[in-house]
């Protein structure tokens, strides 16, 4: 059974959907994407112009969570008894990409990850970036 809603019902879910979608959410645009295809070193710069060293680790986790594009779950944060200091580091994969390469008949994707490390304090002390090749 179907039921017709008539223009009427068609502007309320729009509006509603307008309203719903303008209660302080970030929009798409408002997220960051890094270009994982530029260099480890710039890609760290990058991450350091947007989560500087000092800022603490709510802060950091804050931003990577709600705000930077992203390929896996954030790694490391929060601790799993409040109160309690986890570790030194938090990381998450900021995308994948392919190459062909001439050694293999495979095309396995290149990870990039991204780890921020942290000092006694919970502050943001250094950025690392690595990548590898996932393969079987």
């Amino acid at each position: 059974m179907t039921t017709n809603i008539g223009t009427k019902g068609v502007r309320a879910v729009i509006l509603a959907l307008l309203f719903w979608g303008s209660d302080g959410n970030l929009s798409a645009s408002d997220r960051v994407t890094i270009n994982i295809r530029q260099s480890d070193d710039a890609i760290r710069r990058q991450l350091l112009e947007l989560t500087r060293p000092g800022t603490p680790i709510e802060k950091v986790y804050e931003f990577l969570q709600f705000r930077l594009h992203r390929d896996s779950p954030v790694a490391g944060w929060p601790p799993k008894i409040p109160g309690q200091r986890f570790g030194d580091f938090i990381y998450t994969e900021l995308g994948h990409y392919f190459e062909f390469s001439s050694r293999s008949y495979f095309m396995f994707p290149t990870v990039v990850q991204a780890f921020w490390y942290f000092d006694q304090h919970n502050k943001l002390r250094e950025i690392r970036v690595r990548r590898f090749v996932r393969g079987w």
